[in-house]
């Protein structure tokens, strides 16, 4: 986000501050906030919202000058409503913007001892506790229809779902070297092709071994506590070799009695 408000900024989701006045103290601050808790902070103007403090003359819509730039074109006064915010009339709102002094939105090294971090829009919010677990929309999106949402390690493929990625690069495979006819119009129905079971591309079998070989990369990241990619292939090889309770629970065989 911007400083100021308006601009190309993208919206952050509404959040609402906690209606216990300890768990509000994480959202709000001592700086005459002018939200209270039980109330709902949206992070864009709307209609009845009064202009920027920062900005009091601000219009509401947006209005053209008798000014024009070097292209000759008139210079447009940005209007408020239905714009975002910004950080300080976020951190404003909230009694987090500090009049004393005068705030940026900079990012700021915590350990420099030569800077303020009270005095960066950017830190004060990010210590926020709804900014700091702020949930990403497909996880919003996922939980407002009553799923649950679960991401394994980033960079990660193998750990996914129960062999996912092993049958779509399965399937990947068979779309280009046998399935793509390269005929816009049977697109949609050569993908589906390579996900039946009917066409022998992922039969049932093929998916469970799929499912087997992500449990092995699963055991391996739980138990052996690897360091390295090399490191990973060498356990998953280690429990595809061995089958003996001395390898998959160790612990449990050697445990004194």
């Amino acid at each position: 986000m911007n400083v100021g408000y308006g601009g190309g900024q993208k919206v952050p989701r509404e959040s609402t501050i906690p209606d216990d006045a300890e768990r509000a103290k994480l959202y709000l601050g001592s700086h005459n906030p002018q939200l209270k808790p039980g109330d709902t902070q949206y992070f864009y103007f709307r209609e009845d919202d009064p202009p920027p403090f920062n900005a009091p003359q601000a219009p509401k819509k947006d209005e053209e000058t008798t000014k024009r730039n070097r292209k000759g074109e008139c210079i447009i006064k940005e209007g408020y409503v239905g714009k975002a915010k910004g950080l300080a009339q976020i951190a404003w709102e909230r009694g987090l913007y500090r009049t004393d002094a005068k705030m940026h939105g900079n990012k700021i090294d915590p350990d420099d001892e030569s800077t303020d971090p009270t005095l960066s829009l950017r830190y004060v919010l990010a210590n926020c506790w709804d900014f700091a677990h702020e949930k990403t929309a497909l996880v919003a999106l996922v939980e407002s229809r009553g799923h649950i949402c679960r991401f394994c390690v980033k960079g990660h493929p193998e750990l996914a779902g129960a062999g996912i990625e092993y049958s779509w690069g399965k399937a990947k495979q068979k779309f280009r070297r046998d399935v793509n006819d390269r005929i816009p119009a049977h697109l949609h129905k050569n993908i589906v092709a390579c996900f039946s079971r009917a066409a022998a591309f992922l039969p049932l079998a093929r998916v469970r071994k799929f499912a087997r070989k992500t449990r092995a990369y699963r055991r391996a990241y739980r138990d052996g506590q690897p360091n390295s990619l090399a490191d990973v292939e060498k356990l998953v090889k280690a429990y595809k070799s061995h089958r003996a309770a001395d390898v998959f629970d160790k612990k449990f065989c050697h445990a004194d009695d």
